[in-house]
């Protein structure tokens, strides 16, 4: 694909309406996609359309396919660093694509933003649509203990370790480029999205935290006002 100055995705003469953007922020490990899961199940009870983009799980499916795109990912994996963002920019400029032709309401972003040059990568157009900020907290500590023991549970039931667990050097490489990069991108969007009069969240997820409890916790404080925000959004 193609992606023109007047870009596609971000283009509104193309498509008057567009979805509501999400930054969940976490480290990896930490527990995104499944607290979102259960905000898109809730945000659909009340007639929301919503999904998660993933950049992780996108770059994983190019890598498995072992794609031009896979290989020059999967070589900046093994040395724990981030890869070209022009690369990840491009999977998930596809992915949006679709999901606004879906007519979604709302697409939580999950690592969409990696760094503060991002945010003026992506653009104003862009930025003005996100709306939100999730940022799941937890210690380094805490991230290894958890992706050891997936690593230890998915070869217990005969599985594999997952790609970008499989390496445990490489894992303190990424949250170290995590703590450095992205939390400082972090706070420059939440100052942006703050000021913008939206809505910026912290959930602790400590282990001494019960899972549901921080589940209930994150519907609580999040569904209302991003429901208010959508009906919002879709008047204009």
């Amino acid at each position: 694909m193609v992606f023109k100055k007047r870009d596609p995705v971000l283009g509104c003469a193309e498509k008057t309406k567009f979805p509501v953007l999400v930054s969940v922020m976490g480290k990896i490990g930490v527990g995104k996609s499944y607290y979102t899961q259960h905000i898109i199940a809730a945000m659909s009870e009340h007639g929301k359309k919503a999904a998660m983009l993933s950049s992780g799980d996108l770059v994983r499916a190019e890598i498995a396919a072992m794609s031009e795109i896979g290989r020059a990912i999967k070589d900046a994996y093994d040395a724990g660093v981030l890869c070209d963002y022009d690369l990840v920019k491009q999977l998930i400029f596809q992915e949006l694509i679709r999901l606004r032709d879906d007519d979604h309401d709302v697409v939580f972003l999950d690592g969409a933003i990696r760094n503060i040059d991002q945010i003026e990568q992506l653009g104003d157009h862009f930025m003005g649509h996100v709306k939100g900020s999730i940022h799941l907290l937890a210690s380094d500590d805490i991230i290894l203990e958890r992706i050891e023991k997936r690593s230890r549970d998915l070869i217990a039931q005969g599985g594999e370790a997952r790609q970008d667990d499989s390496d445990m050097n490489a894992v303190r490489k990424r949250l170290d480029v995590y703590n450095n990069q992205v939390l400082p991108a972090h706070e420059v969007l939440v100052d942006m999205i703050g000021r913008n009069g939206h809505f910026t969240i912290e959930i602790p997820c400590e282990n001494h935290r019960d899972p549901d409890e921080i589940r209930d916790l994150a519907l609580e404080q999040i569904v209302p006002q991003l429901i208010e925000i959508i009906d919002e959004h879709n008047t204009l």
